[in-house]
């Protein structure tokens, strides 16, 4: 697991940015990528049941949710904070 101080050394682009997440092949939120960095991403969740450091999911834009061909980025989940809905997510490609 990464700590926060690995987490606060990498640098972060600022995105705001609504996407859908995938977990376990089925189970579909809404969330938004709050920054990136070249290990991953922030992401705040809406809800976070479920969800548990080391699980794979998968990020697709709002517009690709229901495409078959849409591409989706691979992470797994690397930390939690469940008081603010955040995830960190550490790419798998």
């Amino acid at each position: 697991m990464m700590s926060s101080q690995e987490r606060r050394s990498c640098k972060r682009a600022r995105l705001n940015h609504p996407v859908m997440m995938g977990i376990n092949g089925r189970i579909v939120r809404l969330a938004e990528i709050l920054d990136a960095g070249e290990r991953g991403l922030r992401v705040r969740v809406t809800g976070q049941s479920g969800l548990r450091v080391g699980h794979e999911v998968e990020i697709f834009s709002l517009s690709a949710y229901k495409r078959i061909d849409a591409s989706r980025l691979q992470c797994s989940i690397a930390w939690q904070d469940s008081d603010n809905f955040e995830v960190g997510l550490r790419y798998l490609q």
